[in-house]
């Protein structure tokens, strides 16, 4: 129930994820940075800001006012809330620019929920 609501998916009638994925990912994840001492959460999330800050041209020296405010309340969700939330916000993005160009199975993240 925890991840169903972490992920905004408590009001679904079938589930996107199943909750043994979740939890044998986090724990493989786990077992491997305890084993090789290799954070691949964190490198993730790494790539891909170096990747948005190359795409969108961003100075990432320079400290936005936001980004402090972003970061705050992002120290109060958890890493899987936290991609969530990102591809969440993704998903609706894409849909704003093209609804074309969102594969179907994730339009059930444009769902409201209740």
């Amino acid at each position: 129930m925890r991840f169903q609501f972490a992920l905004s998916t408590t009001s679904y009638e079938k589930q996107p994820v199943s909750i043994n994925t979740l939890y044998n990912f986090r724990t493989r994840v786990l077992e491997y940075e305890k084993k090789i001492s290799r954070d691949l959460i964190k490198e993730e999330i790494e790539v891909l800001a170096a990747l948005i800050e190359t795409e969108m041209k961003l100075d990432g020296k320079m400290l936005r006012m936001d980004s402090m405010m972003i970061s705050s309340s992002c120290n109060k969700l958890s890493r899987i809330e936290l991609v969530y939330t990102v591809n969440l916000k993704l998903i609706k993005a894409l849909n704003k620019i093209d609804s074309k160009l969102m594969p179907e199975d994730l339009k059930c993240y444009l769902e409201e929920r209740t």
